[in-house]
């Protein structure tokens, strides 16, 4: 076996599917189909059997797969060490990250992060916040930033504290919200609970959901056409937004409290690794610089 396999191995155990599993290999089923009995074969083992909705592992498919997620691991560690003997910072870098920070807030940082280091190459996983924590637990990734705050028993920096605000063509008071369309996102199982919990703050009735989307784009074009309103973070709101015609307010509890998300930088402690302690110290110097002031404690 090689690290093909136990990469197969692995994304075989995340998606319990041939179909998604193939997708995501970008070979097709039948190629993989094949290199699974290879797999099978070589070991004189079982790997699976077919259920009514997702693979079943065997026990012995399960022990290959804890293998192989060692291997992946050992590997990318020999690949940190070797590249920690170059004098200039350099190796890879693989970091993980909630989708939307990687879509709107992680572009113009990498570009001055690979400024400042050029011969460090990047990985980038993205993804919703658990599943780029487990990346981060199984040592796939070096650092990852959550929208949230999230248990880590190693280390964690605040970076940042974003507020949630009602986004919407028109000027909106928080009173009215329950009257009108509401267009709901497909955002983080964390964040839906969270604005669940700020919506039971000031309502007793549900919001009337006239349209639900699973992108934050699709959510402003609908806004912009004055299809409802939505909730979603500041920072997500760009300057083309302002221009377009979107207005934003930022929202609070019924107690004042000012509703916010933080975001956090999660890495492994006492890591050799240059590229590591590069992009941390940058990231950090970087979020001081650019969030130095706190929301108001109550709505002004």
């Amino acid at each position: 076996m090689d690290e093909k396999d136990w990469k197969i191995l692995k994304i075989l155990n995340e998606e319990r599917s041939l179909t998604k599993a193939s997708r995501r290999l970008h070979i097709s089923q039948p190629g993989l189909t094949y290199r699974i009995n290879q797999i099978e074969e070589q070991f004189d083992i079982k790997l699976f059997s077919r259920g009514k909705h997702s693979l079943i592992f065997t026990s012995a498919g399960e022990k290959l797969i804890d293998y192989a997620y060692k291997m992946i691991s050992a590997q990318l560690r020999i690949k940190d060490d070797l590249s920690g003997l170059h004098n200039k910072v350099s190796g890879e870098l693989r970091i993980g990250a909630a989708t939307n920070f990687a879509h709107y807030l992680l572009p113009k940082l990498m570009k001055e992060f690979l400024s400042l280091y050029p011969h460090i190459k990047i990985k980038i996983h993205s993804g919703w916040n658990m599943h780029i924590i487990d990346r981060l637990h199984n040592q796939e990734d070096h650092v990852c930033i959550t929208r949230g705050d999230y248990e880590w028993p190693e280390k964690k920096i605040y970076l940042d504290e974003d507020p949630l605000c009602l986004v919407s063509k028109h000027e909106l008071q928080v009173c009215d919200l329950p009257r009108l369309n509401m267009i709901d996102i497909s955002l983080a199982p964390e964040t839906k609970k969270a604005e669940r919990v700020w919506w039971k703050s000031h309502f007793n009735e549900p919001p009337q959901i006239g349209m639900v989307v699973d992108k934050v784009e699709t959510s402003k074009a609908m806004i912009l056409q004055d299809l409802g309103y939505s909730i979603m973070p500041k920072f997500i709101i760009t300057e083309d937004d302002f221009r377009a015609g979107i207005i934003i307010k930022p929202l609070y509890f019924s107690d004042g409290r000012p509703f916010t998300r933080k975001t956090c930088l999660l890495f492994h402690e006492n890591t050799p690794h240059q590229p590591v302690k590069a992009f941390t110290d940058f990231i950090c110097h970087k979020f001081c610089n650019m969030y130095p002031k706190p929301l108001p404690l109550t709505p002004l």
